[in-house]
């Protein structure tokens, strides 16, 4: 597989996401691999197929998940064929989708699993054919890997789900985190096939330290700003739609319901951390005085109800660790985990 970034000498960050989430089977997994940004070039980000076994991936299995299929040496043989696949075609009077060539549904028809048991009267119809079959073809026009290039300086990778579904989504900022830009919700049963399964959208938090889904709504713990950013997934536009009106402030949101004092205007409050339990959104919130590195002070641990039109309502916060940075929480039990610097 094609990697990632040019930053060489930069770190792999990896979100593996079980296949218990995202096929059919409980062995397979899927990783969303990103290079590590140097805040001045952009980041990409690829995909690999493997196997979970125990407590790692076995490298021994993990294949490029195009080239599972893909042969662009036999790939190549069907555009000289295209008069021959085309007059084929037409003898049998099949659909054709408006776009993409003759010739490459042929290659998809006869080397892709999911399709190389049909007919050609089975493949060539509208319900096969328009959407991901179109998306697919488009993909391998303009190359052969699952990646996504043109990134923003400074990306992260979070497992999200909605509607009951894995995703992944990609945050992205400049380095200084003061700029609203695109978040991109990748369906990766989609993506790793070529298709195209991505839908783009910015929210209130321009800097997202922490991201969870619930239902059709994404939210993002802000950094920069204090916020948790809303969007709405729109399936029919595939958009993110920004849901200012479901914005919420949590250092206002912690003083009109908690009662907690921020008048001297010295503690500072970043959003880091979410998770979804049910029909409640946990937030970790960083604070520190005077945003100096050493005067870190217990983080606001923060539940809301999630309402189904994905409002947020304050229900209770406690404390825990100091310097909770870009954490990911976890909840086992009735006990949540989550490392905190000190």
């Amino acid at each position: 597989m094609k990697l990632m970034n040019k930053c060489k000498k930069a770190a792999i960050l990896a979100t593996v996401l079980s296949g218990i989430c995202l096929g059919t089977t409980a062995d397979a997994a899927t990783i969303v691999i990103g290079g590590a940004t140097d805040y001045k070039t952009g980041t990409q980000i690829g995909a690999l197929n493997g196997s979970w076994v125990t407590s790692h991936v076995d490298s021994s299995v993990i294949h490029d998940p195009v080239k599972a299929w893909f042969d662009k040496d036999v790939y190549d043989t069907y555009a000289p064929r295209t008069n021959e696949l085309y007059d084929r075609w037409n003898s049998k009077g099949l659909y054709y989708p408006g776009t993409g060539q003759i010739w490459q549904y042929y290659y998809v028809l006869e080397n892709h699993p999911d399709y190389k048991n049909m007919t050609e009267e089975q493949f060539f119809t509208k319900d096969v054919l328009d959407g991901y079959v179109a998306n697919l073809c488009d993909a391998i026009n303009s190359g052969y890997y699952p990646t996504i290039e043109n990134l923003a300086n400074d990306c992260d990778i979070h497992r999200i789900v909605l509607n009951g579904k894995t995703y992944a989504y990609i945050r992205q900022t400049t380095s200084l985190g003061t700029v609203s830009m695109d978040g991109i919700v990748i369906d990766l049963s989609k993506f790793i096939s070529l298709g195209s399964g991505q839908y783009k959208g910015a929210t209130d938090s321009v800097n997202s330290h922490g991201v969870a889904g619930n239902g059709k709504f994404v939210y993002c713990a802000d950094y920069t700003g204090c916020k948790i950013g809303v969007g709405e997934l729109s399936e029919e536009t595939n958009r993110i739609i920004n849901r200012s009106d479901l914005t919420l402030d949590l250092q206002k949101d912690l003083e009109e319901n908690a009662g907690i004092d921020f008048s001297d205007d010295k503690y500072y409050i970043h959003g880091e951390s979410l998770l979804v339990d049910d029909s409640f959104l946990y937030v970790l919130t960083n604070v520190n005085k005077g945003s100096e590195w050493e005067n870190y002070q217990p983080s606001f641990l923060i539940k809301y109800k999630i309402h189904p039109n994905g409002a947020l309502e304050y229900v209770t916060h406690t404390t825990m660790g100091k310097n909770t940075d870009t954490a990911r929480m976890n909840k086992f039990n009735d006990y949540f985990f989550v490392t905190a610097i000190g």
